[in-house]
Parts: structure tokens; sequence; C-alpha cells
């Protein structure tokens, strides 16, 4: 359950909307994700399409200059029909078809995210010279998420290492490093041990000169 804003209310008084019916509050979000750039200052945000692939809540967030993680083609392609710029787009899940890297990169996106060997090799294969970012296994017993998810994707803290090198020498970007806590995460301290095993996987790239620069 929720409290409907003011505005919200105002605008369903006498309206004949078939219930249920979903209601968007463009400015309350508007508001929500400048706050969450002011909290996240000089940090560029990207926004989870599968939240809410809505246009209008697309062409909003294209607005106020947001990037995006995207789960499929499908996604990417809602982005750019928005006006969402192909530079701010990573394609964020770590199972994609072949096709669908190639087709990703043929509209422009340059980020990619994956978890194994085979995935990476084919980014460089279809998506050649891209960043890269490697998912790692967090949080394995779903502690707190109302749907855990954290085990479904992910390897280990060395293999995530290995991989990254690996990237370069694939002539990819290592770019950085993804997590998931599980959807609907009510525990704040669950970030905290993917966190410190990302702070460690910095750590151990920069050592072999490669710097990361995304979580």
């Amino acid at each position: 359950m929720f409290k409907m804003t003011m505005r919200i209310e105002t605008a369903l008084i006498d309206t004949k909307i078939a219930t249920p019916c979903l209601v968007l509050d463009r400015k309350q979000i508007k508001k929500n994700y400048k706050n969450f750039c002011h909290k996240m200052d000089d940090i560029d945000i990207f926004y989870a399409v599968k939240a809410n692939p809505h246009p209008d809540v697309l062409s909003l967030l294209v607005a106020e200059g947001a990037c995006f993680d995207c789960a499929s083609f499908h996604e990417i392609t809602l982005v750019l029909e928005a006006g969402g710029n192909p530079s701010n787009i990573c394609f964020g899940s770590t199972l994609k078809k072949a096709t669908d890297i190639a087709d990703a990169f043929r509209v422009g996106v340059r980020h990619f995210t994956f978890d194994a060997k085979e995935e990476l090799q084919k980014i460089a294969d279809h998506a050649p010279g891209s960043s890269v970012c490697c998912r790692i296994l967090a949080n394995d017993f779903g502690t707190g998420a109302q749907w855990p998810l954290s085990r479904k994707f992910g390897c280990d803290e060395n293999m995530a290492v290995d991989l990254m090198e690996e990237a370069g020498k694939m002539g990819l970007i290592p770019s950085g490093i993804s997590f998931h806590v599980g959807s609907q995460q009510t525990e704040p301290t669950a970030w905290q041990a993917p966190l410190a095993q990302t702070s460690r996987i910095f750590q151990q790239l920069a050592n072999l000169g490669i710097v990361l620069d995304t979580i």
C-alpha cells in the first residue's frame, strides 16, 4: 500500500479510469532522480530499465541526462526510441545471444557485462573494443531481499580478476565490477560484503596496471 500524493489524488477526482490502473507521477520521478544524483555527486547513474520501461519514464530520464542499464536488446531499443544516446547504455545482462550483442554494437552500444569466459569471448567477437564489467556473486542466501537473484549470475572474486585481465588481452576495455544483492532489498548492510569484494578486485587489478572506474 502507499499514500497518493495530493497532485495524483487531485488529478483522479471525477475521472472514470478503469481499475486497476497505473499512475505515473513524472514530477516525483524527476525529483527522486535528482535527489539520488545529488547524493551520488559526480557519479553517472545507470537506471535499470526493467524496473519500469514506460516511455514516459524513459524520456524523462533521457532529458535529465541519465544512463541506462538494459537487460535485453528490446530494452535498448526502448531507450533509443525515447531519445537515449547509445553511449549511455550498458547491456547489463550476463547471458546474451551473439546476435543481440552484435545488434547492440551496431546501434552504438559499447558497454557490456559478463560473468564467464564464454560470454567474454562473444563480446570480443561481436563488439570488439568495447568496455566490459564483470559480475560477481553476492549475498549467497538472498538475505533481506523479497526476490533473491544473488546466485543467478556471477563469478567468484579470483575468477573476476582473471577474466578482467583476459578481457584486456582480447582487445576489450576492463571497466568495472557489478553485483546483485536481490530485488526489493530491505537490508542496507547487504551491500557491504560485495562492495568490500569489489574494492579488493579493484586493488588487485590496479596492481596489474588495470584501472577500473565502474560499479
